[in-house]
Protein backbone atom coordinates (compact mmCIF):
# COMPACT_ATOMS: atom_id res chain seq x y z
CA UNK A 1 0.00 0.00 0.00
CA UNK A 2 1.67 3.29 -1.35
CA UNK A 3 1.85 5.69 1.68
CA UNK A 4 -0.24 8.85 1.55
CA UNK A 5 2.04 11.84 1.53
CA UNK A 6 0.71 15.81 1.77
CA UNK A 7 4.01 18.02 1.36
CA UNK A 8 3.75 21.23 3.15
CA UNK A 9 6.29 24.01 3.37
CA UNK A 10 7.44 27.45 4.72
CA UNK A 11 9.78 30.02 5.05
CA UNK A 12 10.06 32.55 8.69
CA UNK A 13 11.93 35.55 7.33
CA UNK A 14 13.79 37.34 10.43
CA UNK A 15 13.43 40.83 8.54
CA UNK A 16 15.42 43.84 9.64
CA UNK A 17 13.30 46.73 9.79
CA UNK A 18 16.63 49.35 9.70
CA UNK A 19 17.91 48.80 6.13
CA UNK A 20 20.76 50.69 7.32
CA UNK A 21 19.99 54.25 5.95
CA UNK A 22 21.11 55.60 9.17
CA UNK A 23 19.67 59.34 8.66
CA UNK A 24 16.49 59.85 10.71
CA UNK A 25 16.02 56.36 11.58
CA UNK A 26 16.38 56.00 15.76
CA UNK A 27 15.75 51.82 16.11
CA UNK A 28 18.42 49.90 16.65
CA UNK A 29 20.06 47.47 13.91
CA UNK A 30 19.06 44.48 15.49
CA UNK A 31 15.36 45.13 15.34
CA UNK A 32 13.55 42.36 13.35
CA UNK A 33 10.02 42.16 12.56
CA UNK A 34 8.58 38.45 12.00
CA UNK A 35 6.95 37.16 9.02
CA UNK A 36 6.08 33.47 7.67
CA UNK A 37 5.44 33.13 4.46
CA UNK A 38 3.24 29.96 3.59
CA UNK A 39 1.47 28.65 0.49
CA UNK A 40 -0.39 31.40 0.03
CA UNK A 41 2.98 33.05 -1.45
CA UNK A 42 5.11 30.18 -1.80
CA UNK A 43 5.24 29.14 -5.27
CA UNK A 44 8.37 27.05 -4.87
CA UNK A 45 11.19 26.94 -3.21
CA UNK A 46 14.60 24.53 -2.87
CA UNK A 47 17.75 23.94 -0.57
CA UNK A 48 20.97 22.79 -1.61
CA UNK A 49 23.81 21.67 0.26
CA UNK A 50 27.20 20.32 -0.98
CA UNK A 51 29.82 18.48 1.00
CA UNK A 52 32.93 20.34 -0.80
CA UNK A 53 31.30 23.96 -0.76
CA UNK A 54 31.31 25.52 2.93
CA UNK A 55 27.89 27.49 1.91
CA UNK A 56 24.95 26.07 0.94
CA UNK A 57 22.45 27.61 -1.11
CA UNK A 58 18.24 28.30 -1.16
CA UNK A 59 16.02 29.88 -3.62
CA UNK A 60 12.73 30.82 -3.04
CA UNK A 61 9.61 32.13 -5.43
CA UNK A 62 6.83 34.05 -4.13
CA UNK A 63 3.65 35.21 -5.83
CA UNK A 64 2.47 38.91 -6.11
CA UNK A 65 0.57 39.56 -3.05
CA UNK A 66 2.99 42.19 -2.25
CA UNK A 67 5.76 44.05 -3.12
CA UNK A 68 8.48 41.42 -1.71
CA UNK A 69 11.29 43.77 -3.31
CA UNK A 70 9.91 46.67 -0.81
CA UNK A 71 9.18 44.41 2.23
CA UNK A 72 12.42 41.75 2.89
CA UNK A 73 16.04 43.26 3.56
CA UNK A 74 18.51 41.53 1.66
CA UNK A 75 21.01 40.19 5.16
CA UNK A 76 17.49 39.18 6.56
CA UNK A 77 17.87 36.11 8.40
CA UNK A 78 15.53 32.73 7.62
CA UNK A 79 14.80 29.24 7.70
CA UNK A 80 13.61 27.07 5.02
CA UNK A 81 10.29 24.52 6.13
CA UNK A 82 9.40 21.59 3.92
CA UNK A 83 7.93 18.47 5.41
CA UNK A 84 5.12 15.52 4.63
CA UNK A 85 3.81 16.42 8.26
CA UNK A 86 1.29 19.47 8.69
CA UNK A 87 2.95 22.69 9.84
CA UNK A 88 1.28 23.75 12.64
CA UNK A 89 1.60 26.91 14.75
CA UNK A 90 3.75 25.53 16.81
CA UNK A 91 5.96 24.45 13.77
CA UNK A 92 6.76 28.52 14.20
CA UNK A 93 7.51 28.50 17.62
CA UNK A 94 10.30 25.68 17.90
CA UNK A 95 12.50 24.28 15.33
CA UNK A 96 11.63 20.91 14.49
CA UNK A 97 14.69 18.07 13.16
CA UNK A 98 11.73 16.48 10.25
CA UNK A 99 10.59 20.27 9.31
CA UNK A 100 13.58 22.51 9.12
CA UNK A 101 15.60 21.75 6.07
CA UNK A 102 18.27 25.09 6.31
CA UNK A 103 18.84 28.20 7.98
CA UNK A 104 20.33 31.13 5.85
CA UNK A 105 20.61 34.60 5.05
CA UNK A 106 18.54 36.40 1.86
CA UNK A 107 21.16 37.67 -0.87
CA UNK A 108 18.84 39.11 -3.26
CA UNK A 109 15.08 39.90 -3.86
CA UNK A 110 14.23 40.15 -7.05
CA UNK A 111 11.00 40.84 -9.67
CA UNK A 112 10.40 38.98 -12.62
CA UNK A 113 8.29 40.15 -14.98
CA UNK A 114 7.33 38.06 -18.11
CA UNK A 115 5.08 39.01 -20.93
CA UNK A 116 3.19 35.81 -22.98
CA UNK A 117 2.18 36.10 -26.98
CA UNK A 118 -1.37 37.01 -26.30
CA UNK A 119 -0.13 39.94 -24.03
CA UNK A 120 -0.94 38.51 -20.48
CA UNK A 121 1.31 39.86 -18.09
CA UNK A 122 3.01 37.40 -15.32
CA UNK A 123 5.09 38.46 -12.40
CA UNK A 124 6.52 36.61 -9.66
CA UNK A 125 9.22 37.70 -7.28
CA UNK A 126 12.33 35.54 -6.72
CA UNK A 127 14.54 35.12 -3.42
CA UNK A 128 17.94 33.72 -3.02
CA UNK A 129 20.85 34.07 0.05
CA UNK A 130 23.17 31.08 0.95
CA UNK A 131 23.14 29.37 4.47
CA UNK A 132 24.77 29.68 7.73
CA UNK A 133 28.31 28.76 6.66
CA UNK A 134 28.52 32.30 4.76
CA UNK A 135 29.79 33.58 7.75
CA UNK A 136 33.31 31.69 6.60
CA UNK A 137 33.94 33.68 3.70
CA UNK A 138 33.82 36.83 5.36
CA UNK A 139 36.94 38.37 5.03
CA UNK A 140 40.11 38.76 6.99
CA UNK A 141 42.14 41.73 6.55
CA UNK A 142 45.84 42.14 7.75
CA UNK A 143 47.93 45.18 6.60
CA UNK A 144 50.83 43.87 4.74
CA UNK A 145 53.31 46.69 6.29
CA UNK A 146 52.36 45.73 9.77
CA UNK A 147 53.57 48.15 12.31
CA UNK A 148 54.27 47.61 16.30
CA UNK A 149 51.77 49.07 18.88
CA UNK A 150 52.22 52.61 18.61
CA UNK A 151 50.03 55.63 18.59
CA UNK A 152 51.25 55.46 14.94
CA UNK A 153 50.12 51.80 14.50
CA UNK A 154 46.54 51.09 16.17
CA UNK A 155 45.06 50.00 13.26
CA UNK A 156 42.35 47.18 12.82
CA UNK A 157 44.56 45.27 11.11
CA UNK A 158 47.59 45.86 13.14
CA UNK A 159 46.11 45.27 15.86
CA UNK A 160 44.25 41.69 14.39
CA UNK A 161 48.02 40.69 13.43
CA UNK A 162 49.48 41.43 17.12
CA UNK A 163 46.33 39.18 19.20
CA UNK A 164 47.13 36.50 16.36
CA UNK A 165 51.58 36.60 16.95
CA UNK A 166 50.11 36.76 21.03
CA UNK A 167 48.53 32.78 20.67
CA UNK A 168 51.06 31.44 18.81
CA UNK A 169 54.67 32.85 20.30
CA UNK A 170 55.61 31.62 23.59
CA UNK A 171 57.53 33.94 26.20
CA UNK A 172 60.42 33.05 24.70
CA UNK A 173 59.28 34.39 21.20
CA UNK A 174 59.82 30.73 19.71
CA UNK A 175 56.60 29.67 17.26
CA UNK A 176 54.44 26.96 19.56
CA UNK A 177 53.75 23.60 18.08
CA UNK A 178 50.29 22.90 18.17
CA UNK A 179 48.24 19.90 17.65
CA UNK A 180 45.47 20.74 14.52
CA UNK A 181 42.07 20.72 17.13
CA UNK A 182 43.62 23.23 19.07
CA UNK A 183 45.51 25.38 16.08
CA UNK A 184 41.49 25.49 14.83
CA UNK A 185 39.96 26.34 18.00
CA UNK A 186 42.83 29.05 18.87
CA UNK A 187 41.87 30.34 15.33
CA UNK A 188 38.39 30.46 16.27
CA UNK A 189 38.58 31.90 19.47
CA UNK A 190 40.86 34.78 18.28
CA UNK A 191 38.24 35.78 15.33
CA UNK A 192 35.42 35.11 17.95
CA UNK A 193 36.10 37.58 20.47
CA UNK A 194 37.11 40.77 21.01
CA UNK A 195 41.20 42.04 20.47
CA UNK A 196 42.66 42.20 24.41
CA UNK A 197 44.76 45.11 23.17
CA UNK A 198 44.41 48.87 23.67
CA UNK A 199 41.98 50.82 21.79
CA UNK A 200 42.57 50.94 18.73
CA UNK A 201 41.56 54.37 15.79
CA UNK A 202 39.82 51.98 13.84
CA UNK A 203 37.89 48.08 15.28
CA UNK A 204 39.16 46.70 18.45
CA UNK A 205 36.84 43.46 17.94
CA UNK A 206 36.64 40.54 15.85
CA UNK A 207 36.22 41.44 11.56
CA UNK A 208 34.41 38.22 10.80
CA UNK A 209 31.84 37.55 13.41
CA UNK A 210 28.19 37.69 13.00
CA UNK A 211 25.29 37.50 15.18
CA UNK A 212 22.18 36.40 14.72
CA UNK A 213 18.63 37.98 16.24
CA UNK A 214 17.27 36.71 19.42
CA UNK A 215 14.45 35.47 17.58
CA UNK A 216 16.70 33.40 15.75
CA UNK A 217 18.38 32.18 18.84
CA UNK A 218 15.21 31.55 20.55
CA UNK A 219 13.56 29.54 17.53
CA UNK A 220 16.45 27.03 17.29
CA UNK A 221 17.47 26.93 20.70
CA UNK A 222 21.32 25.66 19.53
CA UNK A 223 23.16 23.46 21.31
CA UNK A 224 26.95 24.38 22.49
CA UNK A 225 29.69 22.12 23.22
CA UNK A 226 28.65 21.72 26.42
CA UNK A 227 25.64 19.75 25.43
CA UNK A 228 23.43 22.55 27.13
CA UNK A 229 20.67 25.05 25.20
CA UNK A 230 22.52 27.86 24.60
CA UNK A 231 21.24 31.79 24.72
CA UNK A 232 24.04 32.83 22.91
CA UNK A 233 23.62 35.17 19.19
CA UNK A 234 27.10 34.39 18.04
CA UNK A 235 27.63 31.58 15.60
CA UNK A 236 31.35 31.46 15.87
CA UNK A 237 30.29 30.62 19.98
CA UNK A 238 27.70 28.09 19.16
CA UNK A 239 29.94 26.32 16.56
CA UNK A 240 31.36 22.85 17.56
CA UNK A 241 34.47 21.44 16.24
CA UNK A 242 34.13 17.82 15.23
CA UNK A 243 37.54 15.93 14.77
CA UNK A 244 39.35 12.90 15.49
CA UNK A 245 38.88 9.17 14.05
CA UNK A 246 35.33 7.21 14.45
CA UNK A 247 35.68 4.27 16.98
CA UNK A 248 32.00 3.45 16.80
CA UNK A 249 28.73 4.93 15.13
CA UNK A 250 28.84 8.41 15.03
CA UNK A 251 31.42 8.21 17.88
CA UNK A 252 34.47 9.60 17.52
CA UNK A 253 38.06 9.49 19.58
CA UNK A 254 39.42 12.77 20.72
CA UNK A 255 41.95 11.33 22.99
CA UNK A 256 44.94 11.51 20.50
CA UNK A 257 44.79 15.06 19.52
CA UNK A 258 48.59 15.06 18.21
CA UNK A 259 47.74 11.85 16.06
CA UNK A 260 47.10 14.05 13.02
CA UNK A 261 50.26 16.13 13.23
CA UNK A 262 50.60 19.14 14.98
CA UNK A 263 51.77 22.16 12.88
CA UNK A 264 52.36 26.07 14.24
CA UNK A 265 50.55 28.48 12.91
CA UNK A 266 52.12 31.27 10.81
CA UNK A 267 50.82 34.51 11.60
CA UNK A 268 52.81 35.89 7.98
CA UNK A 269 49.41 33.82 5.94
CA UNK A 270 47.28 36.40 7.41
CA UNK A 271 48.50 38.82 5.62
CA UNK A 272 46.58 40.82 3.00
CA UNK A 273 42.81 39.59 2.47
CA UNK A 274 41.54 36.13 3.30
CA UNK A 275 38.69 34.31 4.27
CA UNK A 276 38.20 32.68 7.08
CA UNK A 277 37.26 28.94 5.38
CA UNK A 278 40.95 29.45 3.89
CA UNK A 279 42.61 30.29 7.28
CA UNK A 280 41.08 27.63 8.87
CA UNK A 281 41.73 25.18 5.50
CA UNK A 282 45.30 26.45 5.41
CA UNK A 283 45.87 24.83 9.28
CA UNK A 284 43.68 21.33 8.87
CA UNK A 285 46.06 19.28 7.68
CA UNK A 286 43.62 18.35 4.27
CA UNK A 287 45.86 15.03 3.46
CA UNK A 288 44.47 12.85 6.56
CA UNK A 289 41.49 15.26 7.60
CA UNK A 290 38.38 16.66 6.05
CA UNK A 291 37.11 19.86 6.57
CA UNK A 292 33.12 20.72 6.08
CA UNK A 293 30.29 22.33 7.94
CA UNK A 294 26.49 20.80 8.86
CA UNK A 295 23.86 21.43 11.04
CA UNK A 296 23.33 18.15 13.21
CA UNK A 297 20.29 17.40 15.06
CA UNK A 298 20.55 15.71 18.67
CA UNK A 299 18.73 14.65 21.29
CA UNK A 300 18.91 18.24 22.92
CA UNK A 301 18.37 20.34 19.58
CA UNK A 302 20.08 21.48 16.74
CA UNK A 303 23.69 22.17 16.70
CA UNK A 304 26.29 23.91 14.18
CA UNK A 305 29.09 21.89 13.41
CA UNK A 306 32.76 22.50 11.93
CA UNK A 307 34.28 18.93 10.73
CA UNK A 308 37.79 18.53 10.46
CA UNK A 309 37.60 14.71 10.77
CA UNK A 310 40.09 12.07 10.04
CA UNK A 311 39.23 11.28 6.12
CA UNK A 312 40.87 8.08 4.71
CA UNK A 313 37.82 5.92 5.74
CA UNK A 314 38.15 1.82 5.05
CA UNK A 315 35.20 -0.02 4.71
CA UNK A 316 37.53 -3.83 4.76
CA UNK A 317 37.93 -5.63 8.16
CA UNK A 318 41.44 -6.43 7.31
CA UNK A 319 43.88 -3.66 5.84
CA UNK A 320 45.65 -4.29 2.73
CA UNK A 321 48.77 -2.87 4.71
CA UNK A 322 48.17 -4.09 8.25
CA UNK A 323 51.50 -3.93 9.43
CA UNK A 324 52.07 -0.70 8.16
CA UNK A 325 49.69 1.73 8.83
CA UNK A 326 48.55 3.35 12.34
CA UNK A 327 45.20 1.54 13.46
CA UNK A 328 44.87 4.39 16.09
CA UNK A 329 43.70 6.55 13.16
CA UNK A 330 42.03 3.91 10.73
CA UNK A 331 38.08 5.41 10.54
CA UNK A 332 35.43 2.90 9.57
CA UNK A 333 33.58 3.92 6.73
CA UNK A 334 30.59 1.88 8.32
CA UNK A 335 30.18 4.29 11.40
CA UNK A 336 29.60 7.60 9.38
CA UNK A 337 26.17 8.22 10.91
CA UNK A 338 24.16 6.47 8.45
CA UNK A 339 20.17 7.02 7.13
CA UNK A 340 17.94 4.70 5.73
CA UNK A 341 15.82 5.49 3.06
CA UNK A 342 12.53 4.46 2.56
CA UNK A 343 12.43 2.02 -0.80
CA UNK A 344 8.62 3.22 -1.37
CA UNK A 345 10.06 7.19 -1.09
CA UNK A 346 12.57 6.11 -3.97
CA UNK A 347 11.21 7.42 -7.52
CA UNK A 348 14.35 7.63 -9.06
CA UNK A 349 18.10 5.80 -8.83
CA UNK A 350 21.21 6.89 -11.30
CA UNK A 351 24.18 4.91 -10.43
CA UNK A 352 27.54 3.17 -11.92
CA UNK A 353 31.15 3.55 -11.70
CA UNK A 354 33.79 6.30 -12.64
CA UNK A 355 37.25 6.11 -14.18
CA UNK A 356 37.78 9.81 -13.11
CA UNK A 357 37.88 8.07 -9.69
CA UNK A 358 40.94 6.09 -10.06
CA UNK A 359 44.28 7.30 -8.63
CA UNK A 360 47.23 4.68 -8.68
CA UNK A 361 50.02 7.17 -6.75
CA UNK A 362 50.34 9.29 -3.64
CA UNK A 363 52.58 11.38 -2.30
CA UNK A 364 52.22 13.31 1.51
CA UNK A 365 54.86 16.03 0.71
CA UNK A 366 55.92 18.90 3.20
CA UNK A 367 55.30 22.57 2.46
CA UNK A 368 57.38 24.40 4.61
CA UNK A 369 60.66 26.16 3.11
CA UNK A 370 63.11 26.13 5.63
CA UNK A 371 62.72 22.09 5.54
CA UNK A 372 62.62 21.81 1.95
CA UNK A 373 65.43 19.81 1.98
CA UNK A 374 64.02 17.11 3.88
CA UNK A 375 61.23 16.61 1.92
CA UNK A 376 63.65 15.27 -0.56
CA UNK A 377 64.42 12.54 2.05
CA UNK A 378 61.33 11.62 2.91
CA UNK A 379 60.53 11.31 -0.78
CA UNK A 380 60.53 7.01 -0.06
CA UNK A 381 58.79 7.68 2.93
CA UNK A 382 56.11 9.63 1.67
CA UNK A 383 55.19 7.84 -1.93
CA UNK A 384 53.16 5.14 -2.64
CA UNK A 385 52.06 3.50 -5.85
CA UNK A 386 49.40 0.59 -7.10
CA UNK A 387 50.47 -1.75 -8.76
CA UNK A 388 51.66 -5.40 -9.65
CA UNK A 389 55.41 -6.33 -9.79
CA UNK A 390 56.81 -2.76 -10.53
CA UNK A 391 55.75 0.67 -10.93
CA UNK A 392 54.99 -0.32 -14.97
CA UNK A 393 52.77 -2.28 -14.50
CA UNK A 394 50.27 -0.20 -13.90
CA UNK A 395 51.74 2.98 -15.46
CA UNK A 396 51.53 1.20 -18.49
CA UNK A 397 47.92 0.37 -18.32
CA UNK A 398 46.34 3.74 -17.08
CA UNK A 399 48.82 6.52 -17.11
CA UNK A 400 50.33 8.24 -14.00
CA UNK A 401 47.21 9.35 -12.01
CA UNK A 402 48.74 11.00 -9.10
CA UNK A 403 46.76 12.43 -6.13
CA UNK A 404 49.59 14.88 -4.41
CA UNK A 405 49.03 16.70 -0.45
CA UNK A 406 51.21 19.59 0.30
CA UNK A 407 50.82 20.30 3.92
CA UNK A 408 52.21 22.07 7.07
CA UNK A 409 51.10 19.87 9.78
CA UNK A 410 53.29 17.13 9.83
CA UNK A 411 54.46 14.60 12.62
CA UNK A 412 56.88 16.21 14.12
CA UNK A 413 59.13 14.70 16.74
CA UNK A 414 59.83 16.72 19.86
CA UNK A 415 62.04 19.44 21.01
CA UNK A 416 65.95 18.21 21.02
CA UNK A 417 64.84 14.80 18.81
CA UNK A 418 67.62 14.41 16.06
CA UNK A 419 65.13 14.01 13.25
CA UNK A 420 62.19 16.92 13.20
CA UNK A 421 59.95 14.62 11.00
CA UNK A 422 58.82 11.22 12.33
CA UNK A 423 59.26 9.67 8.77
CA UNK A 424 57.69 6.41 9.90
CA UNK A 425 54.08 8.06 10.69
CA UNK A 426 54.50 9.98 7.48
CA UNK A 427 54.47 6.52 5.76
CA UNK A 428 51.50 5.34 7.67
CA UNK A 429 49.70 8.20 6.54
CA UNK A 430 50.35 6.86 2.98
CA UNK A 431 49.00 4.13 3.87
CA UNK A 432 46.14 5.00 5.19
CA UNK A 433 45.11 6.87 2.17
CA UNK A 434 45.90 4.21 -0.35
CA UNK A 435 42.64 2.72 0.97
CA UNK A 436 40.78 5.17 0.65
CA UNK A 437 41.82 6.73 -3.02
CA UNK A 438 42.86 3.72 -4.57
CA UNK A 439 40.36 1.25 -5.97
CA UNK A 440 37.55 4.09 -5.78
CA UNK A 441 36.15 3.28 -9.11
CA UNK A 442 35.13 -0.04 -8.31
CA UNK A 443 32.73 1.61 -5.65
CA UNK A 444 29.37 2.68 -6.93
CA UNK A 445 28.46 6.52 -7.40
CA UNK A 446 25.12 8.45 -8.63
CA UNK A 447 22.07 9.77 -7.71
CA UNK A 448 19.10 8.78 -5.55
CA UNK A 449 15.70 11.00 -5.77
CA UNK A 450 12.99 10.76 -3.31
CA UNK A 451 9.69 11.63 -2.31
CA UNK A 452 10.91 14.79 0.09
CA UNK A 453 12.43 13.43 3.05
CA UNK A 454 11.34 14.65 6.20
CA UNK A 455 14.07 13.71 8.25
CA UNK A 456 17.34 16.17 7.72
CA UNK A 457 20.03 14.16 5.90
CA UNK A 458 23.01 15.95 5.87
CA UNK A 459 25.97 16.06 3.82
CA UNK A 460 28.86 13.77 4.73
CA UNK A 461 26.52 11.22 6.31
CA UNK A 462 25.78 7.77 4.76
CA UNK A 463 22.59 6.57 3.50
CA UNK A 464 21.34 2.69 3.18
CA UNK A 465 19.10 1.63 0.49
CA UNK A 466 18.25 -2.01 -1.03
CA UNK A 467 20.55 -2.89 -3.55
CA UNK A 468 18.08 -4.12 -5.60
CA UNK A 469 16.36 -1.18 -6.97
CA UNK A 470 20.38 -0.95 -8.75
CA UNK A 471 19.60 -3.67 -10.72
CA UNK A 472 20.15 -7.28 -10.08
CA UNK A 473 23.00 -7.19 -7.47
CA UNK A 474 25.12 -10.35 -8.59
CA UNK A 475 25.79 -8.19 -11.88
CA UNK A 476 27.70 -6.03 -9.34
CA UNK A 477 29.27 -8.37 -6.82
CA UNK A 478 29.04 -11.91 -6.98
CA UNK A 479 29.44 -12.38 -3.48
CA UNK A 480 26.09 -11.69 -3.25
CA UNK A 481 24.45 -15.17 -4.28
CA UNK A 482 26.41 -16.09 -1.12
CA UNK A 483 23.69 -14.82 1.32
CA UNK A 484 20.48 -15.03 2.42
CA UNK A 485 20.37 -12.00 3.81
CA UNK A 486 19.14 -8.37 1.99
CA UNK A 487 21.67 -7.08 0.41
CA UNK A 488 21.95 -3.14 0.40
CA UNK A 489 23.93 -0.09 -0.84
CA UNK A 490 25.73 1.78 1.82
CA UNK A 491 27.04 4.91 0.23
CA UNK A 492 28.36 8.88 0.92
CA UNK A 493 26.49 11.47 0.90
CA UNK A 494 28.58 14.52 -1.13
CA UNK A 495 25.12 16.28 -2.02
CA UNK A 496 21.33 17.07 -0.82
CA UNK A 497 18.83 19.32 -2.31
CA UNK A 498 14.84 19.52 -1.44
CA UNK A 499 12.70 20.67 -3.54
CA UNK A 500 9.34 22.25 -3.01
CA UNK A 501 6.71 23.69 -5.34
CA UNK A 502 3.12 24.15 -6.14
CA UNK A 503 1.67 23.63 -10.07
CA UNK A 504 -2.02 23.77 -11.19
CA UNK A 505 -2.47 23.49 -7.52
CA UNK A 506 -0.65 20.28 -6.88
CA UNK A 507 2.01 19.99 -4.35
CA UNK A 508 5.30 18.29 -4.77
CA UNK A 509 8.31 17.65 -2.78
CA UNK A 510 11.15 15.83 -3.69
CA UNK A 511 14.94 15.28 -2.12
CA UNK A 512 17.70 14.61 -4.80
CA UNK A 513 21.13 12.83 -2.92
CA UNK A 514 24.50 13.02 -4.69
CA UNK A 515 26.38 9.95 -3.36
CA UNK A 516 29.70 8.79 -3.64
CA UNK A 517 31.66 5.57 -2.28
CA UNK A 518 28.92 2.98 -2.44
CA UNK A 519 29.47 -0.66 -1.17
CA UNK A 520 27.59 -3.74 -0.74
CA UNK A 521 26.59 -4.83 3.00
CA UNK A 522 23.86 -6.43 4.98
CA UNK A 523 21.74 -5.18 7.15
CA UNK A 524 23.98 -5.37 9.81
CA UNK A 525 26.49 -3.08 7.71
CA UNK A 526 28.82 -6.21 6.95
CA UNK A 527 30.29 -6.40 3.78
CA UNK A 528 28.58 -8.93 0.75
CA UNK A 529 31.74 -10.28 -0.88
CA UNK A 530 34.22 -7.54 -1.20
CA UNK A 531 31.89 -4.91 -0.65
CA UNK A 532 32.51 -3.72 -4.19
CA UNK A 533 32.20 -4.31 -8.08
CA UNK A 534 34.54 -7.93 -8.71
CA UNK A 535 37.99 -7.64 -8.78
CA UNK A 536 37.49 -10.15 -11.86
CA UNK A 537 35.25 -9.67 -14.63
CA UNK A 538 35.42 -12.74 -15.53
CA UNK A 539 33.56 -14.12 -12.47
CA UNK A 540 30.64 -13.27 -14.34
CA UNK A 541 31.07 -15.09 -17.30
CA UNK A 542 30.02 -18.79 -16.31
CA UNK A 543 27.33 -20.74 -17.44
CA UNK A 544 24.56 -19.97 -14.83
CA UNK A 545 25.73 -16.34 -15.40
CA UNK A 546 23.72 -14.10 -13.24
CA UNK A 547 23.81 -11.73 -16.45
CA UNK A 548 21.25 -14.68 -17.09
CA UNK A 549 18.61 -13.22 -14.60
CA UNK A 550 17.77 -9.81 -16.58
CA UNK A 551 18.57 -11.24 -20.28
CA UNK A 552 16.34 -14.63 -20.10
CA UNK A 553 18.13 -16.53 -23.71
CA UNK A 554 21.72 -15.58 -22.01
CA UNK A 555 21.91 -18.64 -19.69
CA UNK A 556 21.26 -21.22 -22.83
CA UNK A 557 23.20 -19.74 -25.25
CA UNK A 558 26.60 -18.80 -23.05
CA UNK A 559 29.75 -19.90 -23.79
CA UNK A 560 31.91 -21.98 -21.23
CA UNK A 561 34.23 -20.35 -19.44
CA UNK A 562 37.82 -21.81 -20.76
Amino acid sequence: MSLIRTPHAAVIVWNFDDRLNTKGITSSFDKVNEMIISTVSLISCSTNKTKSDPVGTFTFTLAPTRNWVSVLTPGSWCAILMTNEPLTEDSFKKAKPKQVKMLGRIDTVRTDVSVSDDGTRSTTYVVSGRDWGSIFNNTVYVDPIVQDPSETGKTMASALYQQFSQNVFSDNNDVLALSIPKNLNTILSIFGGPLKLPETDRLAKATHDVSIPTEVSNFFQFVDGFNVISSSTKLTELLILVWGPLKGEDDYDNSAPEQTGTGWLDPGVLLGQHSLWSILQENSNYAMNEMFLEMFWSNEGPELLLYNRIKPFSYTDAPASADKIDTSMRSMFQNIASHRLDDEAIINVNAGTNWADKFNFIEIKPDINELSILGVLLKAKSQAFQGGNSTSDIFNREGFRPIMFSIKQLPFNKKGSTEPFQSDVLSKWVHLAKEWFFDSHRLINGTVILHGSSEYIPVGDNIMFEAGLVGVTPNYNSGAVKTNNKIYVLAHVETVQNTFSIHDGVRSFQTTIQFVRGIFVDEQKKLVGEGTIDTLASSLNKVDSRNGRTVLSVAANSPKEE
